[in-house]
């Protein structure tokens, strides 16, 4: 049994090249203008007709880049282990027979960065023995409300010191857990499409159903 799932499906090599496409483009543009029309270092028509040629340079580059720059990444599900492969080689794993100890949550983004504010942060985390491997996906609430195991995560709210404050000694074990988990997913964890994401939990689920929630 193999199984292969795409991680990190925007590449940073290719989110770098959407970024120096539009300052190429701000910079070339704005020389043009200022050259063909003797325009002053501080021309608003400069500084404009830079930024329209940015805008369209980067959706060009952006869209070309999208078609031919494909993820070298994958999370790979065998009988044996579970894996994050990057160009064929394994960088992380675990063993599925063995103990396996997972975590899933959610979050509402606080502000707009790729997504817009409040989409949910939807993660699941697989540990064993210290080794994390942490998968997530950025999803509207109404992709959240579909999901058919939409249950198994947690809700996480508040801060770390509001953990402090809990009265319930388990619900902060827990929290302590799930926070433990965000931090490796911010460092180390991997991405997935919402409908990659979708297909990995539910054969997770149906394939390895004595330990996943």
């Amino acid at each position: 049994m193999r199984e292969e799932f795409l991680i990190d499906p925007e590449p940073a090599g290719l989110r770098l090249a959407v970024v120096a496409a539009f300052f190429i483009g701000f910079i070339g543009g704005f020389a043009v203008l200022s050259t063909v029309f003797s325009l002053g270092a501080c021309s608003l028509i400069g500084i404009f007709g830079g930024l329209g040629v940015a805008t369209v340079l980067t959706l060009v580059t952006e869209n070309v880049l999208r078609r031919v720059w494909k993820s070298n990444r994958r999370l790979v599900v065998e009988n044996d282990r579970l894996a994050f492969e990057f160009g064929g080689k394994p960088m992380r794993a675990i063993k599925p027979g063995g103990q396996v100890n997972v975590l899933a949550w959610r979050f509402a983004t606080k502000r707009r960065t790729r997504v817009p504010k409040g989409w949910y942060m939807v993660a699941i985390n697989f540990e064993q023995d210290d080794v994390y491997l942490p998968v997530f996906t950025l999803m509207s609430p109404e992709a959240f409300d579909a999901l058919p195991f939409k249950d198994i995560f947690f809700e996480l709210t508040g801060t770390r010191r509001d953990l402090e404050k809990e009265q319930d000694l388990r619900l902060a074990g827990q929290k302590r857990r799930i926070l433990m988990a965000e931090t490796a997913r911010g460092i180390d964890g991997v991405e997935m499409l919402n409908e990659d994401f979708m297909r990995f939990v539910l054969y997770m689920r149906e394939t390895f159903s004595t330990w996943m929630p």
